[in-house]
């Protein structure tokens, strides 16, 4: 029979982990079906985390125009040879249709509908984000009862900082105006 100084246990899925100290050793028992080692577990753990962080990395990473000709090979080959390089290199001129705009420029972040001297126009919106830093003081007071195995009593605290934040503030960084389901002017921040 273990003397405890102190244990917790955890469950992933079926597997049971018991983790105790007894005079400064660190001991783990794994109740687990089927039988696996400590450090089996972790590292399947540690692999289950390294491919959902590589997963969320992958999903992030921005489009490229070759990337979306590769998904809309048909679309791209109905352009005229000017409007594809044009295309393949990210630009736009007017005249262009709202496919050669999706495939040299990405879909929209928003689509607003303009109405301008009698005309009808469709306005696509792409976002950008800007970086804003705050600096701010924070803190904290607290009281309470404390239980542990060693000590019992009241007590109270106090804590605080000083340090940045920062925001990411979205912003319209380029917008496409389409009449008749065609480029007639755009604008891009630089």
């Amino acid at each position: 029979m273990f003397v405890e100084a102190w244990s917790f246990a955890f469950e992933i899925g079926k597997h049971v982990f018991v983790v105790f100290s007894k005079s400064d050793q660190l001991k783990a028992v794994c109740n687990v079906h089927p039988p696996m080692t400590a450090c089996r577990i972790m590292k399947s753990i540690t692999l289950a985390f390294a491919c959902v962080l590589s997963l969320f990395a992958v999903s992030c990473a921005p489009s490229t125009p070759a990337g979306r000709i590769a998904k809309r090979p048909q679309a791209f080959e109905k352009l005229s040879t000017e409007h594809q390089e044009l295309v393949m290199n990210g630009m736009i001129s007017k005249g262009m249709n709202r496919s050669a705009v999706a495939l040299a420029l990405g879909e929209p972040d928003g689509i607003v509908e303009v109405f301008r001297d009698s005309r009808s126009l469709e306005r696509w919106e792409y976002l950008g984000s800007q970086p804003v830093v705050n600096h701010n003081f924070y803190g904290g007071f607290g009281f309470g009862r404390r239980r542990g195995m060693y000590c019992d009593g009241f007590g109270s605290g106090f804590g605080g900082g000083f340090g940045p934040d920062i925001t990411y503030v979205p912003y319209v960084q380029s917008y496409v105006m389409f009449h008749d389901g065609k480029v007639d002017e755009w604008e891009r921040m630089r």
